[in-house]
């Protein structure tokens, strides 16, 4: 096996670990829910994502992302 095939040039995504980006947007969308009480159906309407993609995303409150 040759080893040049192992080794990448672009970053490789790690499981669990979220960038700024992602964590704007996790607050972005904890405030739509839990403070402006909208659906979920909406909130992924307004972000381009499924439904499902919002439903999955951790819990806010839980993770420390939104504090009420």
């Amino acid at each position: 096996m040759n080893s040049r095939w192992l080794t990448t040039t672009y970053p490789v995504p790690v499981a669990g670990i979220v960038g700024p980006d992602e964590l704007f947007q996790r607050g972005v969308i904890a405030r739509r829910y839990y403070l402006e009480a909208r659906t979920r159906v909406q909130i992924a309407e307004g972000f381009g994502l499924s439904r499902f993609k919002v439903a999955r995303m951790p819990a806010a409150l839980e993770s420390g992302t939104v504090e009420i």
